[in-house]
Formats: C-alpha cells, sequence, structure tokens
C-alpha cells in the first residue's frame, strides 16, 4: 500500500482494513481488493504535482472556475470523477 500525499490516510486505513477483514473472512485476494485504492492514491499523487507548482493567483482561478454554476453542478451534483480524469489527463500531457 502507497503512502497518501493528501492526508487521507485515515480513510485508506479504515476501507483497507474492512477488505482486510473480508479477504480473511471469504478467502479473498487481499491485493486485488485494494487495487483501486493504489490507483485512487496514485491518481491523488498526479493531482498532488499539479497543486505543488501553484501559486495563489492559481489557486483563485481554480476556486472561481468551481463557483460557475455548471462546472459547480457537474462537480458536486454528479458522480464525476474528477481525480480519474484529471489523473488521465495528466498521463496524456506528460506524455507529449
Amino acid at each position: 500500500m502507497k503512502v497518501s500525499v493528501f492526508g487521507f490516510g485515515l480513510y485508506n486505513a479504515v476501507v483497507s482494513g474492512v477488505l482486510a477483514a473480508e479477504s480473511l473472512v471469504y478467502n479473498k485476494s487481499y491485493e486485488a481488493s485494494v487495487s483501486f485504492l493504489n490507483e485512487k492514491l496514485h491518481q491523488s499523487n498526479l493531482l498532488r504535482h499539479r497543486l505543488n507548482a501553484f501559486k495563489n493567483k492559481n489557486y483563485d482561478q481554480l476556486l472561481e472556475l468551481f463557483n460557475m454554476p455548471p462546472l459547480n453542478k457537474l462537480i458536486y451534483h454528479t458522480n464525476l470523477d474528477i481525480l480519474k480524469i484529471h489523473a488521465g489527463f495528466s498521463e496524456h500531457i506528460s506524455n507529449l
């Protein structure tokens, strides 16, 4: 399991603990069960890397975007996976 740079350690600890218990009880692969957590941590790391380069102006611009009604609705009122979309975009850009 990787370490989260976003401070989401408690969530990952609880979820991985539940998955560990299920793996023992149901004789399932723990590694397979937590693979989605590792993917989420990878996506979080990509976002953290981008945010580390931000200046105050960039954060202000990002917050302005989040407050635009169409984008706000898309982010906060749908099941859109922003981390996954950002990770795909970041990996695509870095491969150019």
